[in-house]
């Protein structure tokens, strides 16, 4: 996307979320309180069951501070999620503000959008609710880890395309960033010519994430990501069983992790590759659906780095929150001025297989192909 295609902030400012505001509460609001209490009132589950999370894990701080748990979780001040010193905004509306910030990729907005707020005050909030939504990834983003679990999510992937013993669908996506300048800038170009971390995720048959590494930069190939994380170790220590999971081909092939065949030449191998492709193309939908959910992924966050990983987590916790819950795609806004189909195509690129060889997993699951086609 090139930098034209970002709208500047005067022009989102001057059209602040009209749109946002009919669809969310179809009135006027006089005042900031009045304006949290009607989006309260018109909530998706997805909402409520998020300030619920938040409000709670704030009680708890609230009700003993003191407390060895309460002291190692809340007591930093990017795990904090309370009112200002001033104590003139509610809980209620840092969280509103933050999913605000979520949805357009700008303070000047979440700030205008709630009278009273500063941009300072906005950037400060985003970031300590974001730390909070963030902390809640071990309970929502989890691969599946009893033998119950397992079943029932290779049982969801067989029912896409016959592709049976998949646990996981993974890839590789660009979220884009600023660039954070000093000498080691340059890692964070990618070969698109733009500043990003790349982000290694894997989902389910639901496109929920169930695995999500946020922490390298734009220029690191994807199978060095994958080779450097706990998802590697825990699939080559047997954690998964006869789990499998599928990649494209930027990957080695080994034993639990399947890409397509380079050069397919038998009915079964060409079955094994489409069944293979669209078996793994949840994945691709998976980042399509979260980067639509939240445009500020795709225009670009303008934070350093500590601040901008805790985003790209927080919204993965909120996009699985939003697929447990059925919540409905939202429509894209125009005033934002997103070209779509560059964003969600800039991962689909041509890569040849980095080697397939001869394991024992591609064999069975070859000789499983050749029944089907006999």
């Amino acid at each position: 996307m090139s930098v034209a295609m970002i709208p500047s902030h005067e022009n989102l400012v001057a059209n602040q979320s009209a749109r946002w505001f009919e669809q969310a509460i179809k009135v006027a609001v006089p005042d900031v309180t009045a304006l949290a209490n009607q989006l309260v009132s018109h909530a998706t589950q997805t909402f409520r069951y998020l300030l619920e999370k938040v409000l709670k894990l704030h009680q708890k701080y609230a009700e003993n501070p003191n407390s060895e748990t309460a002291k190692a979780k809340f007591k930093s001040k990017s795990d904090e999620c309370e009112r200002d010193r001033n104590h003139a905004i509610s809980p209620i509306i840092q969280v509103l503000l933050t999913l605000r910030y979520y949805a357009t990729g700008s303070h000047l907005i979440a700030a205008g959008d709630f009278s009273g707020v500063s941009k300072s005050s906005a950037h400060r909030i985003v970031h300590r609710v974001t730390a909070a939504i963030a902390r809640l990834a071990p309970d929502v983003i989890k691969l599946p880890a009893s033998p119950q679990e397992i079943s029932a999510t290779q049982i969801d992937f067989y029912a896409i395309a016959r592709f049976p013993r998949v646990i996981a669908a993974l890839d590789c996506t660009h979220i884009k960033v600023q660039s954070f300048g000093g000498n080691e800038a340059e890692i964070f170009r990618n070969r698109k010519g733009y500043f990003s971390i790349n982000v290694q995720a894997t989902c389910d048959a639901n496109l929920k994430f169930s695995n999500i590494v946020a922490r390298w930069p734009g220029s690191a190939h994807d199978a060095t990501i994958l080779n450097n994380s706990r998802l590697r170790g825990c699939a080559e220590a047997g954690e998964f069983g006869d789990g499998i999971i599928l990649a494209d081909g930027g990957y080695n092939m080994r034993s639990y992790l399947l890409t397509p065949l380079s050069n397919p030449a038998t009915p079964a191998q060409n079955l094994y590759n489409e069944s293979q492709i669209r078996t793994r193309n949840t994945i691709e939908r998976a980042f399509g659906v979260w980067k639509r959910r939240f445009p500020c992924l795709a225009i670009g966050m303008r934070f350093t780095i500590d601040h901008v990983l805790p985003v790209i987590v927080a919204t993965a916790v909120l996009h699985n929150l939003a697929r447990i819950t059925g919540e409905e795609q939202p429509p894209d806004d125009p005033d934002l001025n997103i070209n779509w189909d560059e964003i969600l195509n800039a991962d689909l690129y041509n890569r040849v297989n980095l080697g397939a060889g001869e394991d024992l997993t591609l064999r069975l699951l070859l000789q499983y192909f050749e029944s089907l086609v006999g």
